[in-house]
This record gives C-alpha cells, sequence and structure tokens, in this order.
C-alpha cells in the first residue's frame, strides 16, 4: 500500500485530497497541517484585505512586510521553524545556494487562496468523506499554522488520530533528536498497525509519556 506523507501547506492539500476522495494514497499522515494559521493575529481584517487586493489585481504582491528572502535565511535566534541549530544551518545553507530559487514570503494572491482551502476543514462534518486511515501529527508549540484549529478538525476524525509532540515547533522533521524520536515513533506505530484506531485516552498518553 502507498502512504502519503504530507507537511504543512502539503498537509492542507492531502487533507482536502482525503475529503474529496481523489488522493492516491491508502493512509495519510499529515505534519502539522496548514488548516489555519497562528502567525496572522488579526484573521478576519488578513482574510477580507486579501480577497480585496486580490480581486483589485494585487495578487503578485507579496503580503505586507513580506520579500523575496526566504525566511531560512534569517538568522537562527528567534526564527519559527525549529529548535535544532545543525538542522537550521543546513536549510540555510540550502536557501542561499539556490538564490532567487528559493521560496520567499507569502504574495498576497497565496494568502487569499490558502483562506479559501482553509475554510473548509471549520464546517461540520469537514471529514466526513474521509475513508482512509489518517493520523496527524501536530507541534504544540507551533507559531505558523494552528495547533487548536488542528485540534478541533481531529476531533471530527476518529479517536487516536492526533498526535501531539510537545515543545516542537513547526517544522518537526527538522527538529531536535528527542523530539524527531517522539514523531518517528508515532509515525511508526501508525504505520505498522494502519487499521488500528486507539482511544483519546491513548493521545493523551502519548503526550504524558512526551513530557
Amino acid at each position: 500500500p502507498h502512504l502519503g506523507l504530507a507537511h504543512s501547506m502539503g498537509g492542507c492539500i492531502a487533507l482536502t485530497g482525503a475529503i474529496e476522495g481523489w488522493l492516491p494514497v491508502s493512509r495519510l499522515v499529515a505534519v502539522a497541517p496548514m488548516l489555519g494559521l497562528s502567525m496572522v493575529k488579526q484573521e478576519a481584517v488578513a482574510k477580507a484585505a486579501a480577497r480585496t487586493l486580490t480581486l483589485l489585481g494585487f495578487r503578485s504582491r507579496f503580503v505586507p512586510g513580506g520579500e523575496a528572502r526566504s525566511i531560512s535565511v534569517l538568522p537562527f535566534e528567534g526564527n519559527r521553524l525549529c529548535a535544532d541549530p545543525r538542522r537550521y544551518a543546513r536549510n540555510a545553507a540550502i536557501a542561499a545556494a539556490l538564490e532567487g530559487d528559493a521560496i520567499g514570503a507569502p504574495t498576497i494572491g497565496w494568502l487569499d487562496a490558502a483562506y479559501r482551502a482553509m475554510a473548509r476543514f471549520r464546517r461540520p462534518g469537514a471529514a466526513a468523506g474521509i475513508r482512509m486511515p489518517v493520523q496527524i501529527i501536530a507541534p504544540s508549540e507551533d507559531p505558523i499554522c494552528s495547533t487548536p484549529t488542528i485540534r478541533l478538525f481531529a476531533d471530527s476524525l476518529p479517536p487516536g488520530s492526533l498526535t501531539l509532540i510537545p515543545g516542537a515547533q513547526h517544522e518537526i522533521l527538522m527538529e531536535t533528536d528527542a523530539i524527531r524520536a517522539r514523531f518517528w515513533a508515532a509515525f511508526d506505530r501508525f504505520v505498522d498497525e494502519p487499521s488500528r484506531r486507539g482511544s483519546s485516552s491513548a493521545v493523551q498518553e502519548v503526550e504524558h509519556r512526551a513530557m
């Protein structure tokens, strides 16, 4: 069987495919899926502004404060991605080598499309169309994607479909060895027993042991 592993925006797309029935895998692991944005503090204002500016023809402009430079090349201190300096430096070196081909800040058109894509996950019964086993693995300290929104969506999935990784930031697979070990333990449990769904108390036990 084919297993899907999707992160952030990829997680949003993969979960959309699972809901609509076109995702060509039999099981899915979604890591910090983009179901809401925690980095935007005034969501209603940002959403309305992105929609309006897109309709006015500004879709290719960067969001306010954004630039072509990748955030991966910014200083490690205070970064929004991970707590592992070695892995952060590795990705920073790759982004620097790519120069203009590295992904920069979001555009207004991207933000508008993202809000429209994320809206469906807040609707009642949003996960009703999912027919495959899904495991969502979310960081507890994600400054980019909204973990509370992920948890609300996971409530509509079978119990045990959510594993929370304490202390992790957005890029779980760039994190410290200890955090990555927790991720791979949850991943392996899901892969080894794809049809078994644990109880919600089992999820709480994972969170407690990881702390």
